[in-house]
């Protein structure tokens, strides 16, 4: 018995050197983004400005990293997310993302657009007069492969003269909320895949 308590006591003395204010600091916020976790909130956000990322502490402070920074693309999964963002996504504890709703209205207004994208280019005069120029005398494998490389070429120039505003403006009021980051897809979709 008296041993076990002289080698007790041994132990508090070498832990007491563990009991510092860094890592009580590093305790308190442990046990901060534990109740984040447990509370499992969704926050509503409108703008930086108005969302108070301590979410109720007064001393800490929660990572944001922002997953609607995205960039336009037919590409409806995670993928499209801003590149800066996306490295970040591994270690932040909260992401702003779209809406559910937000996210699959834009994106049914994008995939719209891009299915009728191309119909609309090649009615375009100079769609047709240049697809007429460098097909002149091509063989069939060679004439699908130039049709490609200009409907590549020419779509830039003309979703510039013909923005997708339908997007635009269901990009323009959709919602954005604040969630915790799980690991998971932020942005639930049939291409979805998990992040590394």
């Amino acid at each position: 018995m008296e041993q076990s308590l002289s080698s007790c006591k041994t132990d508090i003395r070498n832990k007491l050197k563990a009991g510092n204010i860094e890592n009580l600091i590093s305790a308190l916020g442990a046990l901060y983004i534990l109740n984040i976790y447990y509370k499992n909130e969704i926050y509503q956000y409108v703008s930086s400005d108005l969302f108070d990322n301590r979410l109720g502490s007064e001393i800490f402070a929660a990572t944001l990293v922002d997953a609607a920074n995205k960039s336009i693309s037919i590409d409806d999964s995670d993928n499209s997310i801003d590149s800066n963002e996306k490295t970040k996504l591994t270690s932040a504890l909260c992401i702003i993302k779209y809406t559910d709703k937000s996210w699959e209205e834009m994106h049914d207004a994008l995939t719209k657009y891009n299915s009728n994208l191309i119909e609309e280019l090649i009615k375009e005069p100079e769609f047709k007069r240049r697809l007429g120029v460098e097909i002149y005398n091509k063989g069939e494998a060679e004439i699908s492969d130039i049709f490609q490389t200009l409907v590549k070429e020419m779509q830039i120039e003309y979703i510039k003269k013909h923005p997708p505003l339908d997007f635009g403006k269901k990009m323009s009021n959709s919602k954005k909320e604040v969630i915790l980051n799980k690991g998971k897809n932020v942005y639930i979709t049939k291409n979805s895949e998990i992040y590394n």
